[in-house]
This record gives structure tokens, sequence and C-alpha cells, in this order.
């Protein structure tokens, strides 16, 4: 079989992404601003999406979900 684009776009069709588990896609989202989403990223490096989330909201007021 040859992975085509058409092959990975339909594949990626039936992913459901839940953003509230992923929190640079979340703060993103959330905020529209790349550089909240990058702090988020490196944060989540050490720890995990959903603590790196609960600093976010305490220390930049994201709505909480």
């Amino acid at each position: 079989m040859r992975l085509t684009e058409e092959f990975v776009l339909r594949a990626l069709a039936n992913v459901k992404i839940e953003p509230r588990k992923f929190a640079a896609l979340y703060v993103f989202r959330s905020s529209n601003d790349i550089f909240k989403a990058l702090v988020v990223t490196i944060l989540t490096q050490n720890t995990n999406d959903k603590n790196a989330l609960r600093l976010m909201r305490t220390s930049l007021g994201l709505p909480v979900i």
C-alpha cells in the first residue's frame, strides 16, 4: 500500500481530538495567543497537561473547562 495524501486525510478524518485534553491546543484555541501556547508546551515537557493547564488558568486567567 502506498501512503498518499488522500489516504492520510481520510485516516485523520476519523480521529477525534478533545482540545481540553491537550494543553497547548486548548490554550491556543482559548486565547488565540501563540506565545501562551508555546509557554504551556514547554511546561508540559516536565509535567502532565492537566497540571500545566491548572497553572495556565491560575496565572493567565484562562476559562475553566
